[in-house]
């Protein structure tokens, strides 16, 4: 006769260990989706300029993440995170000057 294990089986956890892989890189797809909405209607309209470079940079940081955590890339993620902290200056850039151009 087959004794039963204590606790939370083994499936349980494989399929927490799968949503937690998959949360990540769904919000890198998401992002990168935002990233080519927001660059086509920045083209057109450049107050959305400062709002391209904020999805720009939450999109580098998640990518720097899943580059981290899933693909153990060190070099890459270090030229990500540079790249997002550049874009999150532009953004509070064009911010603070579009907010001078009103007053």
């Amino acid at each position: 006769m087959e004794k039963k294990k204590k606790g939370i089986s083994r499936n349980i956890l494989s399929e927490f260990k799968d949503f937690e892989i998959t949360v990540p890189l769904l919000a890198q797809i998401l992002f990168t989706e935002a990233v080519f909405i927001f660059a086509i209607v920045s083209l057109l309209e450049t107050m959305f300029l400062p709002v391209f470079y904020i999805v720009v940079g939450i999109t580098l940081l998640i990518m720097a993440y899943n580059n981290y955590t899933y693909y153990k890339k060190k070099y890459f993620n270090t030229a990500c995170m540079v790249l997002s902290a550049i874009y999150a200056i532009l953004a509070v850039y064009f911010i603070v000057s579009t907010i001078f151009k009103l007053f």
